[in-house]
């Protein structure tokens, strides 16, 4: 089985290294010991993911990244790790980031271009996994500790 991820690169401004947003998605997801799922990252500019954030969550403005999760995980709570022989693996969802915003931000929030890329892809894989900074302060502060640790474990600057 394993880990699959899917790119889906709607935006043609920002040249896409496909390999390395795989490695990326194959690392968090391992590392928060998920061993058969599916996910999308589907990467876009300001304009599309705009749009997205207007239907899906009443915001008329961009946002930096937005998750589309398959598993509610209120109702459906995945304490133990998918895996093991014969097991389908589970389609998480997908994570849409723009790259024009990510490319704004990145010098704001004192990282490279990739760097910022790479945190963003945390974030929306984490909010598939389950974590929700809005949904108390707990939340919040466990959702931040796990990005710093898993952005330190993966990032390699150059």
């Amino acid at each position: 089985m394993g880990i699959e991820v899917t790119i889906d690169n709607r935006q043609r401004r920002y040249p896409v290294d496909r390999t390395t947003m795989r490695h990326w998605a194959t690392a968090v997801l391992s590392m928060q010991k998920e061993t058969s799922v599916t996910v999308g990252i589907i990467l876009v500019n300001d304009q599309i993911i705009r749009q997205f954030n207007r239907q899906y969550r009443g915001l008329d403005v961009p946002t930096d990244v937005l998750s589309f999760p398959t598993i509610d995980h209120d109702l459906i709570p995945r304490k133990n790790p998918r895996g093991g022989l014969g097991e389908p693996p589970v389609l998480l969802g997908d994570v849409m980031i723009s790259l024009e915003r990510a490319d704004a931000e990145s010098s704001s929030y004192g990282k490279k271009y990739s760097g910022q890329v790479l945190f963003l892809l945390i974030h929306g894989l984490l909010h598939l996994l389950g974590y929700d900074h809005e949904r108390s302060k707990n939340e919040a502060i466990r959702m931040q500790r796990r990005e710093k640790f898993l952005f330190r474990k993966i990032y390699i600057t150059e």
